[in-house]
Parts: structure tokens; C-alpha cells; sequence
């Protein structure tokens, strides 16, 4: 065997296991007037005194990932969304059924019916129902023709896994403005 050259960070080569690289990260802090208030919903918490767009909308999140709604509900229940998520095209008709949410956020890859047919489904329904609901494609296919491919389907929005949590609140704000 021979040993294995390999360059460090600074392009220099050397023989033997590489280097540990060590990253430092800035610390955010939270301004002392943003402290967690108290809610009936504990699934709605959001910091006090900060106003969000996103306040007091219903998602419906749909995604067979169960990290990927669990991501989901925490990154939009912080900015005082109310989040009801599904698994698959199944259970998010039957939540839709049960109470019409504001803005639709799935995954397009889903085992069974998939993305597609459940946009179909929705838009499918009467206007008073939900047919017209605002809803975006959250998929880890991020091509321009995957992106068309989800806005001639039915969706109003195509956001490619993964994605930055603020892309995501401008996202779910613009269609929460569509729906008003």
C-alpha cells in the first residue's frame, strides 16, 4: 500500500489521516424583549412582541418524511402558524375535509399517490371548499422543468429541498397574501 496524498486546507499536500477541521459559528441572540409567551395552543408558541405574516394561519403540511414535517411544523409554528400534517394524500384529504386550511405546503414524492394527484384532488374540489386553496410543491426535485411540472400540475409555488427556513416564510407569506 502507499500512502495517500491528500491536500489540506491550504493546498498544501500531505501523506497520512487528514486533519480535523474545526468551523467556529457566529452565536445569534434573541433580543431580551423576544421571550416565549405563553399560548392555549403550545403547539403555536412564537416569541413575544414580534409580529409575523404568518400568524394565526392554518398549513396543512403533507410529507411521508416524518423529519420533514417535524422541521416544517417547528420552523412555521414559531412565526404563529397553527400546522395539521399528513403522511400521505389520504390522510391530508381527510384533515382538509375536517377544516379547510389557508395554505397547502407537499412533498411531491410520496410513496402511493404522490404530490400530483393530491393537487389534482384538491383543485379538483368546488371554490368553497378549498379548490382554490394557495399551495406549494416542497420537493427535492429543484430542475426548471420539475419546478413547471409542479406549477402546470396546480401548485402556485415550487420550493426545492433543501430549503432556507426564511425562503420558506417568504414563500408561505406570499401565498398567505393570495388567499386574502
Amino acid at each position: 500500500m502507499s500512502p495517500v496524498l491528500a491536500p489540506d486546507l491550504q493546498g498544501n499536500e500531505h501523506t497520512g489521516p487528514p486533519s480535523p477541521v474545526i468551523r467556529e459559528l457566529p452565536m445569534i441572540r434573541k433580543p431580551a424583549s423576544a421571550t416565549m409567551m405563553p399560548s392555549r395552543d403550545p403547539r403555536a408558541a412564537k416569541p413575544a412582541g414580534v409580529s409575523s405574516p404568518l400568524s394565526g394561519l392554518h398549513i396543512l403540511v403533507v410529507d411521508d418524511d416524518a423529519d420533514n414535517r417535524r422541521l416544517l411544523q417547528k420552523i412555521l409554528e414559531h412565526r404563529g402558524s397553527r400546522i395539521t400534517t399528513a403522511c400521505n394524500v389520504a390522510d391530508a384529504m381527510a384533515a382538509f375535509e375536517r377544516e379547510k386550511p389557508d395554505v397547502l405546503l407537499s412533498d411531491i414524492g410520496m410513496p402511493g399517490e404522490n404530490g400530483y394527484d393530491l393537487i389534482r384532488r384538491v383543485r379538483a374540489l368546488p371554490r368553497d371548499r378549498g379548490g382554490t386553496i394557495p399551495a406549494a410543491a416542497l420537493t427535492a426535485c429543484a430542475e426548471d422543468e420539475d419546478r413547471e411540472h409542479a406549477l402546470r400540475a396546480g401548485f402556485m409555488a415550487h420550493l426545492p429541498k433543501p430549503f432556507n427556513p426564511t425562503e420558506l416564510v417568504t414563500m408561505v407569506t406570499s401565498l398567505a397574501r393570495k388567499a386574502a
